[in-house]
């Protein structure tokens, strides 16, 4: 069950980066200095505000219907979160390798 929430935290990261990406909009609040402690995590819903960036925003309105990503925000590891910069750049790195990879294995399935 771990795993399988670990995945879907993770792959729901990726689609707002993703998002973010298509909209050609900053992923970081340029003032935020890119803390994650924006995110409100002492309330029941998740407190989105304005400074946070559009990725902590999103995160955090994802965030307020999907108790997997919820629950990761409010009480997981500082270090399982996820939303450190170094990791949002990481991840944007490794999101167009697996998208030619998933290309390529399609393209040898196919007859």
């Amino acid at each position: 069950m771990l795993i399988k929430e670990n995945r879907h935290y993770l792959v729901t990261l990726c689609e707002i980066l993703l998002t973010i990406a298509q909209q050609k909009i900053g992923v970081r609040e340029s003032g935020s200095l890119f803390r994650a402690s924006a995110i409100d995590i002492e309330s029941e819903s998740i407190d989105y505000r304005p400074h946070s960036g559009n990725f902590l925003s999103l995160l955090a309105l994802v965030g307020n219907h999907d108790e997997v990503i919820a629950r990761r925000i409010r009480h997981g590891p500082g270090s399982a979160k996820y939303t450190h910069h170094s990791v949002q750049n990481a991840l944007l790195d490794i999101m167009p390798d697996e998208v030619k990879n998933k290309i390529f294995e399609e393209m040898q399935a196919a007859e």
